[in-house]
């Protein structure tokens, strides 16, 4: 997946919550924390990192989805997680 883009990333992540959550992805902001802002659980993560694996290509550490909590934090470790 050579030219999906950070943005193109962002986005997937952000409609994937706004979809779990039944809300729409221009409410979600990228900045907050999913957890705690918008109910996001752990096993929500979980299923997040086999759709972005699966999409990407791409193993993912499991640890990003709980270290890193906001959108845009998550995009930047799966960006660099994927130039490794």
């Amino acid at each position: 997946m050579g030219t999906t883009t950070k943005n193109d990333i962002k986005e997937f992540i952000k409609k994937f919550v706004a979809r779990t959550l039944n809300m729409d992805s221009q409410e979600i902001d990228a900045d907050l924390a999913v957890d705690a802002s918008y109910g996001f659980e752990s096993m929500d993560a979980l299923s997040l990192g086999a759709e972005l694996e699966d999409w990407l290509e791409i193993e993912l550490d499991v640890n990003l989805f709980f270290e890193h909590r906001t959108i845009n934090e998550l995009t930047d470790a799966v960006m660099v997680q994927r130039a490794e």
